[in-house]
């Protein structure tokens, strides 16, 4: 990694590499004022810089010790310093990950009582290309907070409870909203663009935008320890892999997952 503060030519900021800075306590004259009980004032030697004007400094900086990169060692207190932290941030609630839980699941009740299931789902706006081609542009939405079974219901409430939520924390509420949202609907916008005579539903789209905000927020500040960024790309490559299986939307995941690491990449934390 990159030193942030020397932005990697291991020179100190202040000096530049020269070894020396100018005196603080002459401004670099090498002399001061000094005031006679005549009234007069005379100039004399400044004792900090010895009369030479400057003051010695180390040459290197002091983050990466010379070397450009941060080292495992420096790491931790350099990212606390320089790099804008998830724990320096300031940490909002994860009310709306909640709320995305509890609609996910009236909605599921909802779709899993009556005599005619399909029709509930078509009435509701489950996602089809043709359909929102013939302009029932809802269904892009709607579509979302839909599932098709139990698993399905189990799984991806499952997802939403673990990532969610620190995503949110760092970010805001608001802003979470709108990357949960705007992942769904890149999701469902590449799905009926690709495959439009495919029935669709789910919140999977909007979870792997969530997967790709923790990618763009990293990529963006560096937040994230080195191991759990190791995690999140083994289960994003192990839950790509499902995704080829037959009958799971495939292009929803990875339209969602572009636009959760865009909409990211975009946010400026605070």
């Amino acid at each position: 990694m990159k030193c942030p503060r020397c932005e990697g030519t291991g020179k100190c900021i202040e000096c530049r590499g020269t070894g020396s800075i100018t005196c603080s306590q002459c401004g670099g004259e090498g002399k001061l004022p000094l005031k006679l009980p005549t009234g007069a004032v005379k100039e004399t030697k400044c004792h900090t810089c010895n009369g030479e004007g400057k003051v010695p400094c180390s040459p290197t900086c002091e983050s990466c010790q010379g070397a450009g990169e941060i080292t495992p060692v420096l790491q931790k207190e350099v990212r606390e310093k320089y790099v804008p932290s998830w724990i320096r941030v300031k940490e909002y609630s994860a009310f709306a990950s909640m709320a995305i839980l509890v609609l996910n699941l009236i909605v599921f009740i909802v779709t899993s009582i009556g005599p005619s299931r399909d029709n509930i789902f078509y009435l509701l706006g489950i996602l089809n290309g043709y359909a929102v081609l013939d302009g029932q542009w809802w269904r892009i939405v709607t579509a979302m907070f839909m599932h098709l079974g139990i698993l399905h219901f189990i799984v991806n409430s499952y997802s939403l409870f673990i990532l969610c939520p620190p995503i949110e924390k760092i970010v805001g509420s608001l802003r979470f909203v709108i990357l949960y949202m705007v992942s769904g609907i890149a999701g469902n916008l590449l799905t009926v663009l690709i495959d439009p005579g495919m029935w669709s539903a789910g919140a999977s789209g909007a979870i792997f935008g969530v997967f790709g905000a923790f990618f763009g927020l990293n990529y963006r500040y560096r937040i994230f320890p080195a191991a759990l960024m190791n995690q999140l790309y083994m289960i994003l490559v192990i839950n790509v892999a499902i995704s080829l299986t037959p009958g799971i939307n495939l292009w929803a995941h990875l339209g969602g997952l572009a636009g959760g690491f865009l909409v990211s990449v975009l946010i400026k934390l605070r």
